[in-house]
């Protein structure tokens, strides 16, 4: 399974375990850059974070690296789970290019592949 596969399933499995803990974990989303296309993959959610979600929407871009080593572009996201580091300010890595992808039109977002939707390769 690709990492444009893979991403979104599990941040829908995320979902109703936020549901049922009134505030005592919030998302941590984002797009995930994707190095062998140099692209992005919309993620949505990506982890759950502990504790209350932020007060307000973080007004600044960020990149951050994953533990995986995928670097995650948000302009939403304040705080990341533990083990991100925050790799907006660095001059080399993935991260670099993850912000140049997305500040290109339409953020330089993946194609889908072939068979989305179709149910094939599952």
């Amino acid at each position: 399974m690709t990492l444009a596969r893979a991403l979104p399933l599990l941040a829908l499995s995320a979902l109703p375990a936020l549901a049922c803990q009134d505030q005592l974990a919030h998302i941590f989303g984002g797009y995930a850059y994707d190095e062998a296309q140099d692209c992005l993959v919309l993620t949505g959610a990506v982890d759950v974070i502990a504790g209350p979600a932020p007060a307000s929407p973080c007004p600044v871009l960020r990149c951050w690296l994953g533990t995986d080593g995928v670097a995650y572009v948000t302009n939403e996201a304040c705080d990341a789970p533990p083990g991100y580091q925050d790799q907006t300010k660095t001059g080399a890595g993935p991260c670099v290019k993850a912000l140049a992808a997305y500040a290109k039109k339409g953020h330089q977002l993946c194609p889908a592949p072939a068979d989305a939707g179709t149910g094939a390769g599952s």
